[in-house]
Formats: structure tokens, C-alpha cells, sequence
């Protein structure tokens, strides 16, 4: 075999690895952070009017995680005046399939607990946007469980 029987083979080697390079990219599925991440953008400044006013309270919201019972568990202010309202959002940032939500329900003693037994092992995101005497909070944090 000559040289040039060896450079061909080459190119068609390198075309061959580049088409199934791009293949393969697109078989590949790229999952957004939100499919109507649009309509949320320009909704973002609220989100951070939001985020002030709970970094503004007195006491913010504080979560802990019982590992043992698999709960979450809220303390919301309890200098609250008026019902409390709102959603929790859990996104877990490698499968969006897996997201949910929640709505806040809260107890006497101002908290509200969450099961993860359902939830995957792994990092999960969750914003909580709550509600109270006509103002509006948002706090966000992240969950390994």
C-alpha cells in the first residue's frame, strides 16, 4: 500500500469520528433551567424586591434538615401578621423532570415540614416564595440530601 492509499484512509477515518461527534452531540438532551426562563427573566427584578425583603426582616426564615427522619423543616417568622401564603419550588438542577412544588401551609408554631422520602439522593434547589401582610419574600437555598 502507498502513501496515498494511507492518507486517504485517514481522511475517512477523521470524517468518519467528526460525523459521529455530531451525532452523538445530538442525541445528547441539554435540559434548561426552565422552559419559560423568557417570561421569568423579565420578571427577574421582582424576584429581587423580593429577596430584600426577606434579607429585611428582624428574623428571616430558617431550615433545617433532619437526615435521620428524612424532613425538612421551615421556620417561618413568627412576628407575622395575617396569614401566611406562597409556594416552595424544589429544582433539581440535573433532572428537571424531578421538580416540584409545594404550597406553604404553616402551623401554629409558624413552620411547616417536608418529607424528602420521595426526593432523589443529590443536590436539590428550592426557592420559597411566601406572602405576608400584602409583601412579598422570596429566599432561596440549596439541599444535598
Amino acid at each position: 500500500m502507498n502513501w496515498g492509499y494511507k492518507i486517504m484512509f485517514l481522511y475517512i477515518g477523521f470524517v468518519l469520528l467528526i460525523l459521529t461527534m455530531v451525532f452523538m452531540a445530538y442525541q445528547h438532551d441539554v435540559p434548561l433551567v426552565s422552559d419559560d426562563y423568557y417570561e421569568k427573566e423579565l420578571k427577574y427584578q421582582d424576584e429581587i424586591n423580593q429577596i430584600k425583603n426577606a434579607l429585611a426582616l428582624k428574623s428571616p426564615i430558617s431550615i433545617e434538615y433532619n437526615a435521620d427522619e428524612k424532613l425538612l423543616i421551615i421556620h417561618f417568622p413568627s412576628d407575622n401578621t395575617g396569614r401566611i401564603s406562597g409556594k416552595i419550588e424544589f429544582m433539581r438542577p440535573s433532572d428537571p423532570k424531578l421538580d416540584t412544588d409545594l404550597s406553604v401551609n404553616v402551623n401554629e408554631q409558624h413552620t411547616q415540614e417536608v418529607s424528602t422520602v420521595a426526593m432523589a439522593k443529590g443536590l436539590w434547589q428550592f426557592k420559597i416564595y411566601w406572602e405576608n401582610g400584602g409583601k412579598k419574600y422570596l429566599q432561596q437555598q440549596d439541599l444535598i440530601l
